[in-house]
């Protein structure tokens, strides 16, 4: 079973933090962001294999949407929203840049 360890200073430290007043805080470290061809990558230096990949383009997938019944055409669209439009990036705060001293555990 796996196990998830919080650090409650970190959640206090950002309560009292007047930064993060009526804010979304997002954690997102530069060194944890991957696109799917890194993921893909490690996986496959961690397994030791290398995987058949399968490229679509953003257009392709805008029609593959279009084409979908529900419930697909909602994960491609989501899919689409994140990864080709970019709509998860560019958030106002960030965690690893007001609290630098604190380490993360990279994916690698």
């Amino acid at each position: 079973m796996g196990r998830s360890v919080h650090n409650s200073h970190g959640l206090r430290s950002t309560a009292r933090d007047t930064r993060t007043l009526n804010k979304i805080l997002y954690i997102s470290p530069r060194l944890n962001t991957y696109s799917f061809n890194d993921v893909e990558s490690l996986w496959e230096k961690r397994i030791g294999k290398t995987l058949e990949r399968t490229y679509v383009s953003g257009k392709q997938l805008l029609k593959n949407i279009q084409e979908a019944a529900i419930p697909l055409n909602v994960i491609q669209s989501i899919s689409h929203s994140v990864f080709v439009k970019g709509d998860h990036t560019n958030f106002k705060i960030e965690a690893s840049e007001l609290y630098p001293d604190v380490k993360y555990t990279t994916a690698e």
